[in-house]
């Protein structure tokens, strides 16, 4: 009898995915897979094991099955939109991001989260001004969720920054931190932006001082970066060595990182450890015309 009642599959499925007793693993997957045989188009079926491959870090697999829970209309799609597109971030497939994000703001219209996603793939394609339209819908849409608005405007900062408005960037940093002033990432690239123009100096410290407060549990070695360069343009430089030091003890593998300790340690007086610390940058950011510039003069 290939037919199983939809409302018992759902009890029963969903109950165990829900619970997730390991001992009943396999055997639930097993059960799920040999039920699929028999319906192997059946949307609930797919999309329990849509879930269960991307449990299993089995992205390519999890694809197939959610494409086929999409074809029904019991289904909820949103969250099966959702998975997709978490998938194809993980796969950097920005364009399908935004594909599938068009499919389902056709369906889901009111939805902040999809625009909020569409935007980001275009960030991440450096497509700034196509970002701005999906951003800007998306934040009107938010309501009653201030961390959400401060995310979106994070965001338009980030494009902005990336179409080099710094007056439209700095006002969207502005009202991220005014909806959420703990979120730690508008605190860390609005003060490095204002760091690296050498405007506002003091609001900058302010706000990396903060960032790093609230992450000293788990130290970022880019957020203390930030804390060094910020320091460094307030010609606080012993200051600045503390930070990054701190910073490339938890990341040796950036360039940034090593040219910005050269730059603190020639300020220091220290010429021979600077050109030490540039010839490391350059060692991972071969292509860096200012660093060979600074090694040849003052090798």
């Amino acid at each position: 009898h290939t037919q199983i009642n939809i409302d018992t599959k759902k009890d029963i499925f969903y109950q165990l995915l829900l619970e997730n007793d390991i001992n009943e693993y396999a055997s639930f997957k097993a059960i799920v897979q040999s039920a699929l045989k028999l319906a192997p188009e059946d949307p609930l079926l797919n999309l329990i094991l849509g879930d269960i491959c991307t449990k299993e870090h089995n992205f390519n697999q999890a694809l197939v099955h959610y494409h086929f829970a999409l074809k029904s209309s019991f289904v909820k799609d949103e969250y099966v939109y959702n998975k997709l597109i978490e998938i194809y971030f993980k796969n950097h497939n920005y364009d399908a991001v935004i594909s599938t994000a068009n499919d389902a703001i056709e369906k889901h219209p009111f939805s902040p989260r999809l625009f909020y996603l569409k935007g980001l793939a275009h960030i991440n394609k450096h497509q700034y001004s196509i970002a701005l339209v999906p951003l800007k819908e998306g934040r009107d849409l938010v309501i009653d969720n201030p961390n959400l608005k401060s995310e979106f405007y994070s965001l338009l900062g980030d494009a902005y920054h990336g179409l080099n408005n710094n007056e439209m960037s700095d006002e969207s940093y502005s009202f991220a931190l005014e909806y959420n002033n703990n979120n730690t990432f508008v605190l860390n690239n609005y003060s490095y932006y204002l760091a690296l123009r050498g405007e506002n100096l003091n609001l900058a410290l302010d706000m990396t001082t903060r960032c790093n407060d609230l992450t000293k549990e788990a130290p970022n070695a880019s957020f203390l970066d930030t804390y060094a360069w910020v320091l460094y343009k307030l010609e606080k430089y012993t200051l600045a060595r503390n930070q990054i030091e701190r910073a490339l003890a938890l990341n040796s593998t950036s360039g940034t990182l090593y040219n910005h300790y050269g730059d603190i340690l020639y300020k220091l007086g220290e010429i021979k450890s600077a050109i030490l610390q540039w010839k490391k940058a350059l060692s991972l950011d071969r292509d860096n015309t200012n660093l060979k510039e600074k090694i040849h003069k003052y090798e």
